[in-house]
């Protein structure tokens, strides 16, 4: 069958379809997955861990004066950046410990090759 582009660009995206598909599991496992209360769990720990420490870093931060007619101060641009690089960093971590554990689960599938396919496939459009 006729592609309307090139090749190179037509496997690189069947390349990152059967990709996604292999790693789909390990990032947004569904109830049923052999692994989802374990990704709970971790994904929770990491998101308390960074709130703790958000907190400690947010404590030494200068106070806020409260407005008048407000009941609380509001967020400095210091604090909003501290959060969004503690929620930045909880997510890269939990990506970047499923990213090892699905590359060493799925090296573990085949002692012959790199990845889980089949032996045939290592030259073709699978090398590395």
């Amino acid at each position: 069958m006729g592609v309307s582009y090139a090749p190179p660009a037509y496997y690189a995206d069947r390349l990152c379809e059967r990709g996604r598909n292999y790693l789909r599991d390990w990032f947004t496992p569904n109830y049923e997955s052999d692994h989802f209360k374990a990704y709970q769990n971790r994904k929770v720990t990491i998101e308390d861990d960074a709130k703790t420490a958000l907190r400690n870093t947010i404590s030494r931060l200068p106070v806020q004066p409260i407005p008048a007619g407000r009941r609380r101060a509001r967020k400095s641009v210091e604090q909003v950046d501290e959060e969004r690089k503690s929620r930045k960093g909880a997510e890269d971590l939990l990506e970047s410990e499923y990213l090892l554990a699905a590359k060493q689960y799925f090296q573990g599938q085949r002692n012959d090759g790199p990845g889980p396919w089949a032996k045939a496939l290592d030259e073709t459009m699978f090398w590395m």
